[in-house]
């Protein structure tokens, strides 16, 4: 009674019922453990045209982020550097030294964190108005994926 075909057909329509239910079980447990700090939910789906545009949109983002951070960066290194000078300063207290004045690099630095803002300036409407604009024609999982990209980002800084 077990060995016939009819059991082989049951089984394999159970076997895709399942598969179905684990997925979306899967897709829900992976979402509701996204709180965790090392773990972030990235649906694996193929974005929109809408969503595209938004990810484009983001990724301006993301590059005004890098140059924010690689200046940053840059900062810190000649602070370092110019503590190393300062110990070094310390052991030749005696001896005349020459005041080097870095008021063309302070202004040039001024500069460049006026271009960044700048550029912050000028992202923002553009990415409220394609938001706003896109915001009906968006799944679930274009949001999510939208969102841990943004986290993504703003990780960065």
């Amino acid at each position: 009674m077990l060995s016939g075909s009819d059991i082989f057909l049951f089984s394999q329509q159970v076997d895709e019922n399942l598969t179905k239910n684990f997925n979306w079980l899967k897709k829900t447990l992976l979402k509701t453990l996204s709180f965790l700090p090392y773990y972030e939910y990235k649906p694996s789906i193929n974005p929109s045209n809408t969503a595209e545009i938004l990810l484009n949109e983001l990724n301006i983002c993301e590059n005004i982020v890098d140059d924010h951070v690689q200046f940053n960066w840059e900062t810190k290194e000649k602070i370092k550097i110019e503590r190393r000078k300062g110990i070094k300063m310390l052991t030749l207290l005696f001896k005349k030294r020459k005041r080097s004045d870095p008021i063309e690099e302070k202004i040039s630095d001024i500069n460049y964190i006026r271009g960044l803002t700048m550029r912050y300036e000028a992202w923002y409407p553009r990415w409220v108005e394609k938001s706003d604009a896109a915001k009906e024609d968006l799944s679930f999982d274009e949001i999510d994926l939208l969102k841990y990209e943004t986290k993504r980002i703003s990780k960065k800084l």
